[in-house]
């Protein structure tokens, strides 16, 4: 059973490596390389510096993690997670310009990019927690950690990862502007093609296994995200 299981998790590192790679390919389609593998490598360095404190409890909270997620960085983090949150990051905020430009050229309204990707995020965290600590036991949750929650995590623990996402998006601003001339691109359908793959596996996971809220959570936010990203841009007003 052990070696089932740790074979399951080489699979699930190279399904996250390969996200990795495709998340970075799709942001590079927008904007240089070398402008899109710092934004990257600041996410997961900034996800590695806040999963270091998890023994002390903050600031995403005193999650633990089984001998069987494989190797870790410094002795404490299984390597993949920090990817998680870079590919969970950057889609979100993929999917987030898609919806606010309309597949328009974008001008302004960087604010609501931004809280829109942070809600995006939250979804797909809320998603990863009723897999990982149900079906893919990748970590666990400490019974006694006090408070309600919601999708097996503590309910602080959403609200440090929405600061945390903020402050990563922030963070990588100075990368994701395009510096070379000529006209902005239209937002990329990447991302959102992305997004769903992993939100809809997710949920189907979930719901195989029980977990009918993270099922019914994941099916109806693929949904509106879906209905959103592609409706068509409104009309531009007749010229006088």
């Amino acid at each position: 059973m052990e070696a089932n299981r740790s074979q399951v998790g080489v699979v699930e590192g190279a399904m996250v490596v390969l996200l990795t790679l495709v998340t970075l390919t799709s942001a590079a389609r927008q904007l240089p390389l070398q402008n899109v593998i710092p934004a990257g490598a600041t996410i997961a360095g900034m996800a590695l510096a806040a999963l270091l404190l998890a023994p002390l409890g903050f600031p995403l909270g005193p999650v633990s993690y089984p001998e069987v997620m494989g190797p870790r960085l410094l002795g404490i983090v299984p390597w993949t997670v920090p990817l998680l949150f870079l590919i969970k990051i950057l889609n979100s905020r993929g999917v987030a310009r898609l919806i606010v430009y309309g597949g328009k050229p974008p001008f302004g309204r960087g604010w609501r990019v931004l809280l829109l990707a942070i809600g995006l995020s939250l979804v797909q965290d809320g998603m990863l927690q009723t897999f990982a600590t149900g079906p893919g036991a990748a970590w666990n949750w400490p019974a006694d950690e006090g408070g309600a929650r919601w999708l097996a995590a503590p309910w602080s623990h959403y609200f440090a990862e929405a600061v945390f996402t903020g402050l990563s998006l922030v963070a990588i601003t100075p990368w994701l502007i395009n510096k070379h001339p000529g006209p902005p691109r239209p937002p990329s359908h990447y991302p959102l093609g992305v997004w769903l793959s992993v939100t809809f596996s997710l949920a189907f996971v979930s719901g195989a296994h029980g977990a009918m809220r993270g099922q019914l959570l994941g099916v109806l936010a693929s949904v509106a995200v879906t209905l959103l990203a592609v409706r068509p841009p409104p009309p531009r007003p007749a010229a006088r």
